[in-house]
């Protein structure tokens, strides 16, 4: 069925952000689900292998091997997103942002709101390091030559003088 997914709906828009140096990688897309009723596995199935695509379509456009994502989902006729905080990539799975879909649909559908289907979904998938690897990185920023040593003496920070230099004459006038 995966290989079919492409004539269920119509991509809008497609943005791809890669940090090298933090190796994170953001991935955007907009997109309209057409011919819903026609999926042979329903439209919660349908919706489901959606995100499962555009989850590999991130994972392959972050570039490093990612250990953690963020999920989120966003559609004018939800009354607010559907977050899925940073955690590692077999905690964030399609069915886990199902879940969360399944309870914000349900209370949209008491509410009498149209279906999800009928309006353009974004999704924003954030691919990143592990804890671990996150704060290597950091550290490497942090790496350098430091501030310069102060030379105190006396109590005067000598590197805080200007050098006068005296390169004239004394006469003696009487």
């Amino acid at each position: 069925m995966a290989h079919n997914i492409n004539k269920y709906f119509r991509e809008d828009s497609i943005e791809h952000i890669r940090s090298n140096r933090f190796k994170i990688g953001v991935f955007r897309a907009s997109f309209t689900v057409i011919n819903a009723d026609d999926a042979p596995q329903g439209r919660e199935m349908l919706l489901e292998q959606l995100i499962d695509h555009f989850y590999v379509r991130a994972y392959r456009a972050a570039g490093a091997r990612s250990q953690k994502c963020s999920i989120i989902i966003r559609s004018a006729v939800l009354e607010r997103p559907i977050q899925v905080p940073y955690r590692g990539l077999a905690q964030n799975t399609p069915q886990v942002v199902m879940e969360q879909f399944d309870t914000v649909d349900q209370s949209g559908q008491r509410m009498g709101r149209p279906s999800i289907y009928s309006q353009p979904i974004n999704i924003e998938i954030v691919m990143g390091p592990s804890h671990e690897e996150a704060l290597k990185l950091s550290r490497i920023d942090r790496e350098g030559s430091g501030r310069k040593r102060r030379e105190m003496d006396h109590g005067i920070d000598i590197n805080n003088l200007i050098p006068v230099r005296k390169n004239f004459k004394i006469t003696k006038l009487f």
